[in-house]
């Protein structure tokens, strides 16, 4: 059934939704629809698709969703939602679609999230997800994944290097979370990665790894986080790279000047004072041409070999006028010795003929 753009308000009849059991489709987005999501939806259980998106549902998800078993399509975003994720969803585990965005659900992502094997696109951004503990290693269970996008929340802990392992996603957003920690070389793996690679404005530090495998990837953004370094001069060969944000970090040493940075914008990379290079509003990096780095060389040299030049001058100067002396010395007292023979021999020569 296709109620949706319609401008259609108020609250979804419980009797009417009884009357829809044979239903496998049912659409009403785009409304006004307001008031809870009714409990009597699970009685739909042969409903494959179900789109209540961008209207003003509000409370909380009703459990009784579980019994949807053959649900492929889940969308209820845009609406006010709020409280946990009941457990119930979980057991939908003929899911390829799951949008949740824009709302107000909080409390924790579970693991039995890992249950939905079948699971495409899991899109819960823009919530009040928290938890205590990292971003739950389960999802790496959905290898069939494509798109993920957790922004937007509360999420806390380190990334998982699990999600590495993913062959098939092609956008992973975990942006505007407070996600600390370093950025897993594993993320490097994501051969599918093709979209959108989006860790901002979280706590991340350390290293930026080499993602240069993501030959395939149009969006990087790692802005606004705590990462130093240098930015590695393998992304230079991200031929499909047309936007990057390096902004607001603590990145240190030149630009890459090859690739994808030859016409570099300052404006992503301002706010890493320790960065320099050619990009318009960045500091030159310090000169390394050759003959500038003779002259240095040169100027070093002759700073050293003159001195020490001069000292060994000194000091020949000084060893011959002591050998001078010493032998001037040397031959005085042998002139005084050879005198005092004489004088002697003479003494000697009158005494004997007296």
């Amino acid at each position: 059934m296709g109620l949706s753009e319609n401008s259609l308000s108020g609250k979804i009849s419980p009797t009417l939704i009884s009357n829809w059991t044979e239903l496998t489709s049912l659409q009403v987005q785009n409304n006004l629809f307001s008031g809870n999501i009714p409990p009597e939806i699970g009685k739909l259980t042969r409903l494959q698709y179900l789109f209540l998106y961008n209207n003003n549902f509000s409370g909380s998800i009703p459990p009784e969703i579980g019994n949807l078993k053959e649900l492929s399509n889940l969308d209820l975003s845009g609406n006010q939602l709020s409280g946990p994720l009941p457990p119930t969803l979980w057991d939908l585990t003929n899911l390829q679609i799951l949008n949740l965005f824009f709302n107000s659900i909080n409390g924790k992502i579970p693991p039995e999230v890992g249950n939905l094997k079948v699971l495409e696109t899991l899109d819960l951004n823009t919530n009040q997800l928290h938890g205590a503990g990292e971003v739950p290693r389960n999802l790496t269970s959905l290898k069939g994944l494509q798109y993920l996008d957790l922004s937007n929340n509360k999420l806390t802990g380190n990334i998982p290097k699990e999600l590495g392992s993913y062959e098939k996603l092609s956008s992973l957003d975990l942006s505007h979370n407070n996600l600390s920690g370093d950025i897993p070389f594993e993320l490097g793996n994501l051969n599918s990665l093709q979209y959108l690679l989006d860790l901002s404005s979280n706590s991340l530090s350390g290293a930026i790894p080499n993602l240069g495998k993501l030959s395939r990837l149009e969006i990087l953004n790692v802005s606004h986080n705590h990462l130093s370094g240098r930015i590695p001069a393998s992304l230079s060969s991200m031929g499909s790279l047309s936007s990057y944000d390096f902004s607001y970090n603590e990145l240190t040493g030149p630009l890459p000047t090859e690739g994808v940075f030859q016409n570099a914008s300052a404006r992503s990379f301002v706010g890493n004072p320790g960065l320099c290079g050619k990009a318009a509003g960045l500091s030159q990096c310090p000169t390394t041409d050759s003959s500038k780095s003779s002259k240095v060389n040169k100027k070093v040299l002759i700073g050293v070999v003159v001195p020490v030049c001069v000292l060994l001058v000194i000091a020949t100067i000084f060893s011959v006028l002591l050998c001078f002396r010493k032998t001037k010395q040397l031959g005085e007292e042998s002139k005084i010795v050879s005198n005092g023979e004489s004088s002697k021999s003479a003494k000697q020569q009158r005494k004997l003929f007296s």
